[in-house]
């Protein structure tokens, strides 16, 4: 600290004198917070909340605080604020949507406005008086940042303006009570803070003390489980740094203790489940405790006295020692004589068996329900109804002899006959392999390996060589025998009368070509049975006919049936020319006008297209095309009673120029229009020689019809603008 030393009969300099009244009193007010409340730091001791009274407002309100403050360029700590403006607000409406930081910091602010005289010291010198500040008060500043402004600015929160109002989050840290956005952790007890050099690193503030004293009491109340202000004490550990645990007083390290296990008195002395616990109860009678060791109940005691769970050694010259004795298993009703350790005799009072333990491994057992059984209870002999003795190798399979059918058979995992073997031969269920050793396949007799078999496909048998080569029957009345390769058939053979045939296929399977009987030892090749064509179809009979049939038909086209086929003829007309046509179905008489396109005798003057009897369509030789009754017009040229036209809606045109929006008239074509400026046409006329709405390339007629429509549009517009600029001018004058 540094004060103003004055000797009798000194002048004061307004040097000196300005020291005495800012700079001494300024360090007298800081020094103390500075060196006594905590080193270069800022803290609040209450006050200073935040709020957001209305819109995206942020508020603070004032309180007592430690701050600091900037002077001449230097951060100052210490000064004890407990003064000043009551609230300070800051608007974040304007501000980006985002995340300010709120700070704040102490501030001298000139006030108490006062005439003081002052020496004019120009000339002859002459006293003024002037207004001027008289005092300096504590107060504090108020500002928001993205960034931390500077070292003299304490944040106390975050404020949010991205929704409808502020969120806002507290970050005050407070002098005695720490952070409440960190829980009110007290930040002590880390690095160094608890070394024994208390010299180097003991505890030099206020803030670090009250710190250490909070976090001291809260390991004390069981560090995690408890705050230093809540009541009682969570947990307890004595002896040992460690985190405590809730309901539980540990002593030397944490296997033993004291534990209050959800209500359960237990003194616990070892991690391996060694404990005491005590069971209460509001009726005194029903109290007990229990001995565990090892996490096994060992004894119980209660009213009717002590039990013991495993056994009781009562001394060598009773049981010899303490493997040899008699035992009993209260929790299983199990009875049983201990030789050793591990090897004992027992009897299981709820399964009615005995059983037999050598070296803690089960030998054998006896019983009324299974027999003898060795090694497990599911291998044994046994005498099933009375009559049918049983080798059991599981719960279900077995090797059995029924003596009054005089049969031996084995029965599989799933307790169903597999193999059945008496006078009458032997019967195999599923499958049976000849030759090799591999699983059998169901319906499957395979010899020599798993290829070459016979197999009883679905009631359909099969004998396959390998994979590749398969001969496929079929039984019944109209028997069939099949040939597959690669998985293909390539080979189909039917010998039952009418309907004999022999067919190959494309390894696809598709088309068929049959052979059909014509003779005694003679056949024919045909895509269908049934009549003298030759046909080429698919599987639903649609294809190609070549014949007579339909009546009329050259090459016929459809699907089988009679009305619905497409005719294609060519014959002689009685002119003398090649004449045909193409009907659409086998009811059309030849070269009438009901075909769909008819080839005339005036070939190669003309090709009519017949639609319906007497409509029809002329493509003539001069390059002409004509409806019926009218003639050709040249080259080019269409010759008819009239073209229509699908309509293209334009409307919305006028209904920009009307209400400057295009919404009931939108359409695909209104996306970019834009009307020019009479003007700008102008300009694109002289420059172009077109309308802008009309394109020189060749365009479909629709568009063009609708180019023609844009352009009528626009010229309405064009005169409406023109009749309202005239009657303007005749207004005018």
């Amino acid at each position: 600290m540094t004060t103003l030393k004055v000797h009798a009969n000194e002048r004061i300099d307004f040097e000196d004198f300005g020291f005495s009244v800012t700079e001494n009193l300024d360090a007298i007010a800081r020094r103390s917070g500075e060196a006594f409340f905590g080193n270069n730091g800022s803290w609040v001791l209450e006050g200073f909340a935040l709020t957001n009274p209305t819109g995206k407002q942020l508020q603070v309100s004032n309180g007592r605080a430690i701050l600091a403050a900037r002077a001449d360029g230097a951060v100052q700590y210490g000064y004890l604020l407990a003064e000043g403006d009551l609230t300070k607000v800051i608007d974040l409406a304007a501000l980006p949507s985002g995340t300010y930081n709120a700070y704040i910091r102490f501030e001298l602010l000139d006030g108490d406005n006062s005439s003081r005289v002052f020496w004019n010291p120009t000339g002859n010198g002459a006293e003024f008086v002037q207004t001027v500040a008289t005092r300096r008060r504590a107060n504090w500043s108020l500002r928001v940042e993205t960034s931390n402004p500077g070292a003299e600015w304490l944040q106390i929160g975050t404020a949010n303006n991205a929704g409808a109002s502020l969120v806002i989050v507290d970050q005050r840290p407070l002098y005695f009570e720490g952070q409440p956005s960190a829980t009110y952790a007290s930040g002590w007890g880390t690095a160094n803070d608890r070394n024994p050099d208390r010299i180097t690193y003991g505890t030099k503030d206020l803030h670090t003390f009250t710190a250490a004293i909070r976090q001291c009491l809260e390991d004390l109340k069981g560090r995690g489980l408890r705050r230093w202000w809540d009541a009682g004490i969570g947990g307890l550990n004595v002896g040992f740094d460690a985190d405590p645990v809730e309901d539980r007083v540990a002593a030397g390290d944490a296997n033993f203790s004291l534990f209050f296990n959800a209500g359960t008195p237990r003194l616990v002395g070892s991690a391996n489940g060694t404990y005491v616990q005590f069971n209460r109860n509001a009726n005194p009678l029903l109290e007990s405790g229990y001995l565990f060791a090892g996490s096994q109940q060992s004894l119980k005691w209660d009213q009717y006295g002590v039990q013991i769970a495993q056994g009781l050694s009562i001394g060598k010259a009773l049981v010899g020692d303490q493997n040899f004795g008699l035992l009993f298993n209260a929790l299983s009703l199990t009875p049983k004589m201990a030789f050793d350790s591990s090897s004992y005799f027992q009897f299981d009072r709820t399964l009615k068996n005995f059983s037999w333990y050598i070296d803690g491994g089960f030998e054998a057992g006896l019983s009324a329900l299974n027999g003898f059984y060795v090694g497990d209870s599911n291998f044994k002999l046994s005498y099933e109804d009375g009559n049918v003795p049983s080798l059991f190798f599981d719960s279900l399979a077995r090797m059995q002899y029924n003596r009054a059918s005089a049969y031996f058979q084995w029965l599989g995992s799933t307790g169903v006959s597999r193999m059945l073997l008496s006078d009458a031969g032997l019967r195999v269920l599923q499958g049976l392999n000849v030759g090799f050793n591999s699983t059998p396949v169901d319906d499957t007799l395979a010899v020599g390996d798993s290829n070459f078999r016979l197999y009883f496909n679905s009631g359909a048998p099969e004998l396959i060589f390998d994979s590749n080569l398969v001969f496929h029957t079929i039984r019944g009345s109209d028997p069939e025998l099949d040939l597959y390769i690669f998985g293909n058939r390539i080979q189909r053979s039917k010998m039952n009368g009418a309907n004999a045939y022999q067919s190959l296929t494309s390894p696809a399977g598709n088309p068929e070509f049959w052979f059909t009987p014509t003779g005694a030892n003679s056949w024919q090749l045909m895509a269908q049975r049934s009549d003298s064509n030759f046909h080429v179809r698919n599987s639903v009979g649609q294809g190609f006919t070549f014949g007579a049939s339909p009546s009329g038909c050259d090459i016929c086209i459809g699907d089988g049936n009679a009305d619905e086929w497409a005719r294609l003829l060519f014959r002689t007309n009685t002119g003398g020319g090649l004449t045909g046509a193409l009907y659409q179905d086998a009811s059309d008489s030849p070269f009438t006008s009901g075909g769909i396109l008819h080839l005339s005798n005036l070939l190669p003057t003309s090709i009519e297209i017949d639609i319906a009897s007497g409509n029809k369509w002329r493509f003539n030789s001069d390059g002409g095309f004509n409806a019926s009754g009218l003639v050709s017009q040249g080259a080019g040229k269409i010759n008819c009673n009239g073209i229509y036209v699908l309509g293209v809606p334009h409307d919305y045109v006028l209904e920009k120029w009307s209400t400057g929006v295009i919404d009931k008239t939108a359409n695909e074509f209104s996306k970019s229009y834009s009307r020019l400026s009479i003007e700008d046409a102008e300009n694109f006329v002289r420059s172009n020689f077109k309308l802008p709405a009309l394109s020189s390339d060749q365009v479909e007629l629709g568009e063009r019809i609708g180019s023609l429509t844009v352009a009528l549009e626009e010229a309405y517009t064009y005169i409406f603008e023109l009749k309202r600029d005239l009657d303007a001018l005749k207004n005018k004058a």
